[in-house]
């Protein structure tokens, strides 16, 4: 039936993601420049995880892009990102979620 885009857990997702990276990347003194994407669109439309559990049908979306894609647009050291894992992840899922829509899939 597709998937399903929660705003909540990708956010979530996204943070546990960056802390996980933060921790294995080596120790220096590197600059990282974050960037986020969703693809395919196909068959992705917003809503709350909670609502698979009632889901018996799905409208299929029809999207004007095949994938999204959300630009770095600062750098920051590993460590910062260690500290900031949630803020980055808050920035990054609010800038896919506006991105996504915009692209003109459905949204339920």
């Amino acid at each position: 039936m597709g998937s399903l885009l929660d705003p909540a857990d990708l956010t979530t997702g996204i943070s546990e993601l960056l802390s996980l990276t933060g921790a294995f990347l080596p120790q220096g003194d590197s600059h990282l420049r974050l960037a986020v994407g969703l693809s395919p669109l196909l068959m992705v439309c917003e809503g709350p995880i909670s609502r698979l559990r009632g889901r018996t049908s799905a409208t299929m979306a029809s999207a004007s892009r095949d994938r999204l894609a959300v630009p770095p647009d600062e750098t920051g050291s590993r460590e910062a990102l260690g500290r900031g894992a949630r803020d980055a992840g808050e920035a990054l899922a609010r800038a896919l979620l506006t991105d996504y829509r915009g692209s003109g899939p459905a949204r339920h």
